[in-house]
């Protein structure tokens, strides 16, 4: 029996994370979070598209979406401009 690789991610993100991905489904998320929250999602990731970060931050009470663009799924985190981002959005309202 051959099981897709979406299944495998699955309860490979499972077994990291302690929950299930559905915890991550923006209707899941969206009762849930009542913190203002910076969504951050880049234009070329391929792994999630636009449209799941486009979904999240319209679920959530207090959402901002910042779209980047050339970093994909993964280079976003070292991005100083993406890191910039979420310090700023921590430190709050000056």
């Amino acid at each position: 029996m051959n099981e897709s690789l979406a299944e495998r991610m699955e309860r490979a993100i499972a077994r990291r994370e302690g929950i299930g991905v559905e915890q991550f489904a923006a209707d899941w998320l969206g009762p849930r979070v009542t913190k203002p929250t910076l969504v951050l999602h880049d234009a070329d990731d391929r792994t999630a598209p636009l449209a799941t970060g486009h979904a999240l931050a319209s679920a959530l009470r207090d959402a901002r979406l910042q779209v980047t663009q050339g970093l994909g799924h993964r280079r976003i985190l070292e991005d100083a401009a993406a890191v910039g981002a979420v310090v700023q959005h921590m430190a709050g309202p000056r």
